[in-house]
């Protein structure tokens, strides 16, 4: 009796048992024949081990492949903290850049201010210079004077 496809008929447990039997019983075509069987035999372990390597290195594809895309994962930190650091470094370049130019303005504050001073350093020494160079003129034309009438008088004294 045929059962149409996808339906299933309960066999008893006993038929099943007894099929099992007559099998185990069967003579087989390879009786004798051992050549053949180590031969068969041996194609099927080859089978077996083939399998076994194929499953091997899917599965160490599958592991590389998982490796690789952790390896990914984990470089996303590593490149936000090169972003993060290259973000950091424009910063301090604009830092040092900003810092440059306030020290360039305050040293040129301060050479102003500098030369300011010197020049001021400068008008107070020549005004000294000049009062003492007036100082000695007046010095010099009553040291003059007094000798004059000095020798005047000795011109005088002599002549006379």
């Amino acid at each position: 009796m045929a059962l149409p496809f996808g339906q299933t008929h309960d066999v008893p447990d006993s038929v099943i048992d007894q099929l099992i039997n007559e099998i185990g019983r069967a003579p087989s075509d390879l009786d004798g024949n051992e050549e053949m069987v180590d031969s068969l035999d041996d194609v099927y372990k080859k089978c077996i081990s083939n399998e076994i390597r194929e499953r091997r290195r899917e599965k160490k594809q599958r592991d590389q492949e998982a490796l690789v895309i952790s390896q990914d994962v984990t470089k996303i930190p590593e490149v936000a903290d090169i972003l993060i650091s290259e973000q950091d470094e424009q910063d301090l370049s604009q830092s040092y850049e900003a810092s440059s130019e306030s020290i360039r303005s305050a040293s040129c504050g301060l050479i102003k201010a500098t030369a300011k001073e010197l020049k001021s350093d400068q008008h107070e020494v020549i005004a000294k210079l000049d009062k003492n160079i007036i100082v000695e003129q007046e010095i010099s034309a009553k040291s003059l004077a007094s000798l004059n009438e000095s020798v005047d008088c000795m011109f005088d004294d002599n002549f006379l």
